[in-house]
Parts: structure tokens; C-alpha cells; sequence
């Protein structure tokens, strides 16, 4: 769907691999480099400090945004189910609702 867009947020502050990561953001073009975050920074403060930068990227780039997420890198999302649901939602509640869904998740046998 096109107006779902999906992108992983990498930390790659020092990362040896920088020329690699560009590349691969560049001709993928689903991939945000954040420099401003170590590659290598700790399980605890580096998920809190990727969805600082991702909430604050959103809203200074993304402003028309009507629905954000964050979900981790091993979730499926079925972009029509969830284009769907969106649909649904802002036609429930009207188009400037405030609303959450709680976590996103998924599950496997």
C-alpha cells in the first residue's frame, strides 16, 4: 500500500561498517542511518534513545503522518490488513482523533 511507509531505524554512530550501511540505505531505501547513536550502544539505553530519535524524527519530518508505529525487526506486518485497520479507525473515530492501539505485535506457532 502507498501510503504505508516502512523503514528500520539503524544506530551506526562508529559503525565499521558506515560505507556498507549508505549503500545498502541507498538503493534499499527503507533504512535510516542515526549517527547520533552508537552502533554498538547497550540493550538497555539503546532502544529508549532509537525511539526518542524515531518519535522526534516523525514529527519534524513527517508532520502529514496520520497513523505512526514502531514495531521490532523480526514483526510481519500485512500492509493491507493494517491499511485496513487504519481505514477503519480514522472513519470510526474521525481523522483527528488521538488514538492507540497498544503494542503491535505478532505471533507464531
Amino acid at each position: 500500500d502507498s501510503r504505508i511507509c516502512a523503514a528500520f531505524v539503524v544506530r551506526s554512530g562508529g559503525a565499521l561498517e558506515k560505507l556498507q550501511l549508505s549503500r545498502e540505505a541507498s538503493a534499499q531505501r527503507d533504512m535510516l542511518l542515526v549517527e547520533s547513536i552508537a552502533w554498538n550502544e547497550t540493550r538497555v539505553r539503546g532502544p529508549v534513545l532509537t525511539l526518542t530519535w524515531w518519535l522526534e524524527y516523525v514529527s519534524s519530518k513527517l508532520p502529514h503522518a496520520r497513523f505512526v508505529g514502531k514495531v521490532d525487526d523480526d514483526t510481519y506486518i500485512y500492509e493491507p490488513d493494517l491499511a485496513r485497520l487504519l481505514t477503519e479507525a480514522e472513519l470510526a473515530f474521525g481523522p483527528s482523533s488521538n488514538i492507540y492501539f497498544g503494542a503491535l505485535s505478532f505471533s507464531h506457532w
